[in-house]
């Protein structure tokens, strides 16, 4: 399905043939086709069949350290090269190729967003759709920053939390209604399918869809489901289909994420003080176990830390499977009888509401996310090792052995941290690419840092591109979090 953007059209083209000569290129092959074009092109949507000239590229790679890979980013959308052409080099033919079930997910998820847009503000829409299909186009920027700031980005993600919100009613109604678990199950599966499809298919709804079929399936079977089988399963299934997914940050966070909940989750819960009340200690066990797996991730990746995501979460997540419901409860009804919708709206609004001043409030703290230099990739490994130590073998050995074993443990990762850390007092002059130059970053033997020629344009109107997406990744990545000289 097209996106419109600023000044543009992007969509991905499955190529039949190429060069007029009628000849198909083996295997299948997807390009991201860019049409510079500020209005709609009439006859463009999903599938349909087009005719473009213009030259394929393959995506440039990673430019510099820490850079950013659009080559395996797209990969990982099963995307090989990319066109960039004017609206006259595109022809609409005759004729469309599609997939039935991706078509009704598509018209699925546009009559979500209209019905949504119909029956609340602007800004709630946005909140809602992104929350229940992900859906974050409409969603002004400064939101979505508020929402990374206070470390809140995953409610914008959907994933297993979503499917669960919106599975678990059906399942009771249809339990209501006099049906079986098995027959609750197998009817429940195929609306699961058509709401994947309505999300887009990103990784991490992929990866809960799976897990959550199969369980539908032990629950058709008369089957025990286990979740590390689930999850393991799942991502087999989705590295056969494309092995780039493995690069992709949302498959990578989504499984780690899930691992670490299900492996922490319980023993945090157990050794939270009994008198805090069991919501919170629900909330709070989950929040820090999905954090203690996902924490290095981010920092080595986006070279942030969100000091008061736990606080956050705290605040929202008894609200946010209310307002996924109600979201979805709009959408549905909203559709069959406006009033209703609109009625059940006015709930969500005030829900939606809340969340946003709480996000504002959390995201308006000076300290609430702190920016990091990149750690070692060895630190990551002695962290993730540490961690699964303590949690799966430790307690299995006896008291008297365990603990030497630990102290010698801790002694030898200790050792290696304070190896890692020590400055390399050499000089160090690196270049960067920053467009239309280089930009020469220069680490003295006394540890300063010198940056000649930051690169940028006088174009840039909400800010630099070079020194935002290239420039400040480099300066973490080579551990510079003070500039000296510029």
């Amino acid at each position: 399905e097209p996106e419109q953007l600023d000044g543009k059209i992007r969509f991905t083209l499955e190529i039949n043939s190429v060069n007029n000569e009628g000849s198909v290129p083996q295997g299948d092959h997807h390009i991201q086709v860019n049409v510079y074009s500020t209005d709609h092109i009439p006859g463009l949507e999903y599938g349909s069949l087009i005719s473009v000239a213009g030259e394929i590229r393959i995506p440039a790679g990673r430019r510099n350290f820490g850079g950013f890979d659009t080559r395996k980013y797209l990969a990982a959308r099963g995307i090989s090269g990319t066109m960039y052409v004017s609206a006259r080099s595109v022809s609409i033919l005759e004729g469309r190729e599609l997939s039935w079930l991706k078509d009704v997910g598509y018209k699925l998820r546009s009559s979500i967003i209209k019905t949504l847009d119909k029956c609340l503000p602007e800004k709630e829409s946005s909140v809602i759709a992104g929350m229940l299909i992900g859906y974050t186009a409409n969603m002004p920027e400064e939101l979505e920053e508020d929402f990374r700031r206070a470390g809140l980005s995953h409610i914008m993600a959907v994933s297993g939390a979503n499917i669960a919100f919106l599975l678990a009613p059906l399942l009771w109604l249809l339990k209501k209604f006099g049906f079986s678990p098995r027959w609750s199950s197998a009817i429940a599966f195929p609306a699961m399918i058509f709401y994947v499809f309505a999300t887009g298919m990103e990784a991490s709804v992929v990866r809960a869809a799976i897990m959550a079929g199969v369980i539908l399936a032990g629950m058709l079977l008369w089957r025990k489901s286990d979740i590390y089988c689930s999850i393991a399963f799942s991502a087999i299934i989705m590295l056969l289909n494309n092995s780039f997914v493995l690069y992709d940050m949302g498959f990578v966070l989504s499984y780690s994420a899930t691992l670490s909940l299900i492996i922490f989750y319980k023993p945090l819960f157990e050794r939270l003080p009994a008198k805090i009340p069991k919501l919170i200690r629900d909330i709070l066990a989950g929040t820090i176990a999905a954090q203690i797996g996902v924490m290095p991730i981010i920092a080595y990746c986006f070279n942030t830390f969100s000091v008061i995501s736990v606080l956050s979460n705290l605040l929202t997540a008894p609200l946010t499977g209310v307002l996924t419901v109600l979201g979805a409860l709009v959408a549905i009804l909203g559709s069959i009888c406006f009033p209703v919708g609109q009625a059940i709206g006015v709930l969500a609004r005030i829900v939606a509401d809340i969340i946003l001043f709480v996000t504002g409030w959390v995201a308006g703290i000076p300290w609430a996310e702190i920016s990091i230099a990149t750690p070692s990739f060895v630190l990551v490994i002695i962290y993730y090792f540490l961690i699964l130590y303590f949690r799966f073998c430790h307690p299995r050995i006896d008291r008297k052995t365990s603990r030497p074993f630990a102290a010698a443990i801790l002694a030898v990762c200790g050792v290696m941290m304070v190896l890692i850390s020590i400055p390399n007092r050499a000089l160090k002059i690196y270049f960067a690419d920053v467009g239309q130059g280089d930009c020469a970053l220069i680490r003295t033997p006394a540890g300063r840092n010198i940056i000649i020629d930051g690169g940028g344009s006088i174009n840039d109107e909400k800010g630099s591109y070079a020194g935002e997406r290239i420039v400040l990744p480099l300066l973490y990545n080579l551990n510079m979090t003070q500039i000296d000289l510029m």
